[in-house]
């Protein structure tokens, strides 16, 4: 925790409510930190650039220049870019949530605000704020003290010991990434012993889930002496994955040479589960787990992308499950959900693992399938799900109920080379199989224009 005597924490609060302000700048004096009052965004970037404050609490909601903006310009600037903001909305929407973090925010405060939240969320990122002024102020004792390096790993062990008491795991590696010193809470949330990772390397905690990419960007960054922050997904002993917030710093003898590396991060396992759930309901049916209409617009867009540029056939499925209201009117809405269910079971089980299976709406499904060999294969495809479809259903209360469907089709390119018009053309084609050859049959888009132009000829 940081000094809040003659050295107290500066706050910048940022809020163009001055009922919120008056709140926040109340709730923080109390604590004794210095807090500053801004109610606009150019207003917060003048205050930031003439007294850049510790922390930032800054509202998401303004008019003239949003939060989002305001981080985004001080994000860009080397020279505010190091400052924590820590976001605050009314919004409970999880895509605002997301976005707060991906400006460059390190966390959120949800209005209306809960004392405990703030001071929970404020404290937790001052302490980190102080273990990294605690770092900064042994390197320059190093430089100053350290003339060798027996001096300098003596000196590595009265940081140990000073750390070892700390609430958030830390370890000190060698340039080679060796690791050379853990604390208690490293030990304690990974479930590993000291004298089973003295020695080795980090790459013990990897779970082989976190990008390439940011392996690289951690050791470029620290390597250029430069401290580097980001998010790991790692495994402890027992083979459980946690979420860490990670700030990675080198540590220099007083030549300026890197000596070692010091890491320090908090556990967020529960705020990225949270995220990621809240993920998944946006973009997928609740009931039966399939992608939803959104979801598979982008699949769509995507699998169009690939098929642009490798000259692929894509053809987009439209589904209706026939007589579902006589299904929910016989049986209720219960035995109606398990339908539902096994209708989209039946479907993945009729085409391939790559291939997306997703619920639109109601009784309405769809199927994306990707690099097609010709439509002889969609043809085939078509059978077997019908086919599929036809088996009896055994539901819960020992009825037996019958599943047919209706299947509409258009091809990328031949019916077109956007997301909403083959889904469109598709629905089309299954509500003319439906019309003209009745229920439990399928069609596909063109069929309909060459009806249409042989019409036209006849006329």
């Amino acid at each position: 925790m940081m000094s809040t005597s003659n050295n107290s924490p500066d706050i910048l609060v940022v809020d163009d409510n001055i009922q919120n302000l008056k709140l926040l700048i109340s709730l923080l004096d109390k604590k004794g930190y210095l807090a500053r009052p801004v109610n606009n965004g150019a207003g917060a970037l003048r205050a930031v650039h003439a007294a850049p404050p510790d922390l930032i609490l800054l509202d998401i909601n303004m008019p003239e220049m949003d939060g989002y903006d305001v981080c985004e310009k001080l994000k860009d600037d080397p020279d505010t870019r190091e400052i924590p903001i820590i976001f605050l909305s009314a919004y409970q929407d999880v895509q605002e949530k997301l976005k707060a973090f991906q400006v460059g925010g390190v966390d959120y405060i949800t209005k209306p605000f809960a004392a405990e939240e703030v001071f929970a969320r404020v404290e937790k990122h001052l302490s980190i704020i102080a273990l990294q002024k605690q770092l900064e102020q042994q390197n320059e004792q190093l430089r100053t003290e350290i003339f060798e390096r027996e001096k300098a790993e003596a000196e590595l062990g009265t940081l140990a010991q000073a750390v070892n008491c700390g609430g958030s795991p830390i370890l000190i590696t060698d340039l080679d990434g060796k690791i050379e010193f853990v604390n208690q809470a490293f030990l304690t949330i990974t479930g590993y012993q000291s004298d089973e990772v003295i020695g080795q390397t980090p790459s013990i905690l990897k779970s082989g889930k976190t990008e390439p990419d940011v392996y690289a960007d951690l050791w470029g960054t620290i390597s250029q002496g430069k401290v580097w922050r980001g998010e790991l997904l790692n495994r402890r002993k027992n083979g459980e994955l946690y979420w860490d917030n990670t700030v990675i710093a080198p540590i220099t003898d007083d030549q300026g040479h890197k000596t070692h590396y010091v890491a320090i991060w908090d556990d967020i396992t529960e705020r990225k589960e949270e995220e990621m759930h809240h993920a998944y309901l946006a973009t997928h049916d609740i009931l039966t787990g399939l992608p939803n209409r959104a979801f598979f617009n982008e699949r769509i867009s995507h699998a169009l992308k690939m098929a642009k540029r490798n000259h692929w056939q894509v053809a987009v499925f439209f589904i209706d499950l026939n007589d579902f209201k006589a299904i929910n009117d016989q049986f209720g809405h219960l035995i109606g959900d398990d339908a539902l269910i096994e209708f989209g079971k039946r479907l993945q089980a009729g085409v391939r693992e790559s291939d997306t299976v997703a619920r639109l709406s109601g009784d309405e499904f769809a199927c994306l399938l990707e690099k097609i060999p010709d439509k002889k294969y969609l043809s085939l495809v078509a059978n077997k799900l019908i086919d599929n479809m036809t088996a009896p259903y055994q539901t819960r209360s020992e009825n037996s109920v019958n599943l047919t469907a209706s299947i509409g089709i258009s091809i990328y390119p031949d019916d077109g080379d956007e997301p909403d018009g083959l889904l469109g053309k598709a629905d089309q084609a299954m509500y003319e199989a439906k019309k003209h050859k009745g229920k439990d049959h399928y069609n596909f888009y063109h069929h309909i224009t060459e009806n249409l132009d042989q019409t036209e000829d006849k006329s």
